[in-house]
């Protein structure tokens, strides 16, 4: 676990400076657009924000640490009031203190007590001081605890098209064994004074401190196929504890126009920000505000720890893992059986028209419809008979029967061209002006 402090470091910052926006869960692994997850669970870190500012005012410990912060930052900021030419009188300025809770204030509910990992305050002033003149007057501070616990949650995930979506469903912090309240089994490294000891000297010695896992309860909702066994040993735990103790707590001095004069820790500028804001000439945020913004900034940091666990070599092994379904697309075909049978009626009663068109003309013997169509379907118009020529055989040649024609010959020519004389009637006329439809020509 000490390998991984820098990878928990890297969480904690990258988690703490996220502004307004909420960090994201662990990203799953699906091997297709779709995939999702029976419901389970997980354990991680757990955060919770009271507000202490009567309680913190009476309290000689908290007091006493937040004047000797101040009173630190002040001393360490004379060198670089000078470099920035900062007047000695100090300009009005904004103060930020946060450090550590080291006995419980009782805030909090028995379980958040029994699974702390750490406890830290937030000391903050609204109205800008002139801390050269003094900074032992704290009546306009205000002060916050923020509780970092283990928990163990339940989760919803599922991908589609690609975007993941995990939800958080419910949340238990309740150690099942070791019985919580003894000091040597404590997961706070401020109320396990031993392993304190031992990691300071020689860490490597206290891999093995504790001797024992540290067993939770399980969330509500998870299914009954589901583990329940949720453990982590204490030296993780409390590891994990020290970690978050010596890279949450500092402190800042910073001047109206945002000029940071004093600055200890790396979390204590987002912390003001959530607080004063990042505009200058604006008064800070309204006292709601603020709560929120500190509760947004603990759950970010408590979710990067627990995602920086999810995925610790050192942690995660396959029986920690969890296996979803993933869904390939598919192509179905629908067979409209209706429409083919429509489709294949036309087609078949197109070849019946054919193929009788055929037999109609071979049986009656035409030879103009077989040669062409258009002088046969001339002769149709100019009888006006087309009903009696479907009927018999014998109307088309009556037809035929009533067209006298002859053989002229063209001048100059020796073509031969075959001529209608009349029609029934005595009216002559060639079979080009038929709308020329059909010539015969007949070479000698």
């Amino acid at each position: 676990m000490p390998n991984d402090r820098s990878k928990l470091l890297g969480a904690i910052l990258s988690s703490t400076f996220l502004g307004n926006d909420s960090l994201s869960y662990v990203e799953p692994k699906c091997s297709t657009a779709d995939c999702d997850w029976p419901i389970y669970g997980s354990l991680g870190i757990c955060s919770e924000v009271k507000n202490i500012t009567t309680l913190a005012r009476n309290d000689p410990v908290i007091t006493n640490l937040t004047t000797a912060k101040i009173a630190s930052l002040y001393n360490s900021s004379k060198e670089s009031v000078a470099l920035f030419a900062i007047p000695e009188r100090y300009l009005p300025t904004s103060v930020l203190v946060n450090g550590f809770v080291f006995s419980p204030t009782g805030v909090f509910n028995q379980s958040v007590a029994d699974t702390m990992s750490a406890d830290l305050f937030i000391a903050y002033s609204n109205k800008a001081l002139n801390i050269s003149e003094g900074f032992d007057d704290l009546s306009n501070f205000q002060f916050l605890e923020m509780a970092f616990y283990w928990c163990v949650k339940s989760y919803s995930t599922t991908v589609k098209n690609g975007t993941a979506t995990t939800i958080e469903l419910s949340r238990r912090s309740e150690i099942m064994s070791p019985k919580p309240g003894n000091a040597s089994t404590s997961l706070n490294t401020f109320g396990n004074i031993g392993f304190r000891s031992c990691y300071k000297t020689n860490p490597p010695r206290c891999r093995g401190y504790g001797g024992t896992d540290v067993v939770f309860a399980p969330p509500e909702g998870l299914p009954p196929t589901s583990p329940t066994r949720f453990w982590m040993d204490l030296w993780t735990a409390l590891a994990v504890s020290y970690t978050i103790h010596f890279n949450i707590g500092g402190g800042l001095l910073q001047t109206e126009d945002l000029t940071i004069y004093a600055h200890e820790g790396d979390t204590s500028l987002a912390l003001s920000t959530a607080l004063f804001g990042d505009r200058m000439g604006l008064e800070p945020h309204p006292p709601d505000i603020q709560l929120e913004n500190i509760r947004r900034t603990a759950e970010n940091i408590a979710r990067g720890i627990s995602n920086a666990l999810r995925i610790l070599p050192s942690i995660v092994d396959e029986q920690s893992s969890w296996n979803g379904t993933a869904y390939f697309p598919q192509v179905v075909f629908t067979v409209r059986w209706p429409w083919l049978f429509l489709i294949s009626g036309q087609l078949m009663l197109t070849w019946i028209l054919f193929f009788y068109m055929i037999w109609l003309n071979n049986r009656w013997d035409l030879e103009p419809l077989r040669d062409d169509f258009f002088a046969t379907g001339h002769i149709f118009q100019i009888s006006n008979i087309l009903p009696r020529i479907f009927d018999t055989i014998g109307g088309l040649r009556q037809v035929a029967g009533d067209i006298p024609v002859l053989l002229q010959r063209d001048t100059g020519t020796r073509v031969l061209r075959l001529v209608a004389s009349s029609l029934g009637g005595g009216n002559s006329f060639e079979l080009s002006d038929l709308e020329r439809v059909e010539n015969v020509i007949l070479r000698a």
